[in-house]
């Protein structure tokens, strides 16, 4: 059995869903994501009871559970939304559907229908986040619900990823896909594309490669050989500031923004490549690649 499945930045908890809803939620959509947007812009405020008694093993294993939702803030059709850290630590509504048996194209049909429901639900208007990440064995994409009219400073991130592994038992973890939805204040929200230039020389990035590959990381996933001529791209599909280091014939450090991508020019060969994000509670990535040209590296979390 496939699974596919959307987020949106919020919580709750209900039975599996097979699809986005359809428009007859519109009446109490509005109303939700008017009782979203409003405490987004208040950041959440408020309290939270403190956790009492030692930690149990599941929350070793899984962390803490994330904050309960006020029942107005439950997205009607959603199977999972909670009130979540943001990448500067501003709570974030976030929720999910699970697509279950969905191919690319029908997941594609998901993220268009739930784009819609939220534009007519909000008001607001929704552009593309840079040009797609499509392979034959994974799909992303970001698009910005925004100009909302009564919360102008407030932006609902829509992401589809889809992954096409079995729902199996032996299955490597984070092998669903989904689309998610994260609301941000335009303090957070990240340019398309942003990089600063070259930094460092050959050797600090030989270091900091080194100390990667040498401590505890995550193995970045082979990549399609590239055409043979142009730039690498490197996409950061993580909600998190990514600092990349290439040793090799040409060594580079770059900084790229959250959701966003970069196209460098490198010299063909043999590179040692890692990453690391802005959260470190989050494990780097590590791979040896040869580029020759026209690669594209794509840095994602997995999701459990």
């Amino acid at each position: 059995m496939l699974r596919r499945f959307l987020i949106v930045t919020i919580a709750a908890s209900q039975c599996l869903a097979s699809s986005v809803p359809d428009e007859s939620v519109l009446p109490e959509w509005t109303k939700t994501f008017k009782a979203i947007l409003a405490a987004q812009k208040a950041d959440f405020a408020r309290p939270q009871p403190p956790k009492t008694g030692p930690v149990t093993d599941r929350e070793l294993l899984n962390g803490v559970a994330s904050a309960p939702l006020d029942q107005s803030m439950k997205l009607i059709g959603a199977d999972e939304c909670s009130v979540r850290p943001g990448p500067n630590e501003t709570p974030m509504y976030a929720c999910v559907f699970f697509l279950v048996n969905k191919s690319a194209k029908e997941a594609q049909g998901e993220l268009v229908r739930l784009v819609r429901l939220i534009e007519k639900a909000t008001g607001g208007v929704a552009t593309p986040i840079g040009n797609p990440f499509v392979k034959p064995t994974m799909e992303m994409r970001h698009i910005f619900v925004s100009q909302f009219p009564d919360f102008p400073r407030i932006t609902v991130d829509v992401e589809e990823l889809w992954l096409p592994y079995p729902d199996r038992a032996d299955a490597p973890l984070g092998s669903r896909s989904h689309l998610a939805i994260r609301t941000m204040r335009a303090s957070e929200q990240a340019p398309v594309t942003a990089a600063t230039p070259p930094t460092s020389s050959a050797p600090d990035v030989a270091a900091a490669v080194s100390r990667i590959e040498g401590s505890a990381h995550m193995t970045l996933a082979p990549i399609q050989p590239g055409s043979g001529s142009g730039p690498i791209t490197i996409e950061n599909g993580t909600p998190f500031a990514l600092t990349v280091y290439l040793s090799g014939p040409s060594s580079q450090k770059q900084l790229i923004a959250a959701h966003a991508s970069l196209p460098l020019t490198l010299s063909p060969g043999v590179y040692k490549l890692a990453g690391e994000v802005s959260d470190k509670s989050v494990l780097p990535f590590f791979a040896v690649r040869t580029y020759s040209g026209g690669e594209t590296e794509h840095f994602y979390l997995s999701t459990r």
